[in-house]
């Protein structure tokens, strides 16, 4: 298939991409916020320490994370694409609107051309479609989509 096949193909799905561990330096954020090499997945204490901040601290975190490895690139690529944006927000009811709010700041810094859309949803496969592809740094995401 020619390149110019490949992008008229490309336009008939839909683009979503995950944020954290993608687009944006969730590991590299943890480590800072917790001051050691442990990831959230390997440090359960994660979740309590950033609950301890106010909202508009936890809010403030996930605005200022920095770009993950080849984010850039990454953005650069799939943004002729639409692609939306499909990422989970903080499962604590206290703390989801700082952290959507958050990581919208995030998007509308760094983004260009913007997502089509901002999705910010747990259960990610209920987005899934037989047009639909995710880049998504986690299995559990990708497996059921």
């Amino acid at each position: 298939m020619r390149a110019f096949e490949l992008n008229e193909a490309a336009q008939s799905f839909q683009l979503f991409v995950d944020m954290d561990g993608v687009l944006v330096g969730w590991d590299s954020g943890v480590k800072n916020l917790l001051g050691s090499n442990m990831t959230a997945s390997q440090d359960k204490d994660f979740w309590k320490t950033l609950h301890s901040f106010s909202e508009e601290e936890v809010r403030e975190w996930w605005a200022n994370l920095e770009w993950a490895p080849g984010g850039k690139e990454l953005w650069s690529y799939v943004s002729k694409f639409h692609p939306s944006i499909l990422s989970a927000p903080d499962q604590n009811k206290k703390y989801r609107e700082a952290c959507e709010k958050g990581k919208v700041d995030w998007i509308k810094k760094n983004l260009r051309p913007q997502p089509a859309r901002m999705i910010f949803q747990r259960d990610k496969q209920k987005n899934a479609h037989q047009f639909a592809i995710l880049i998504d740094d986690r299995t559990k995401n990708t497996v059921p989509w």
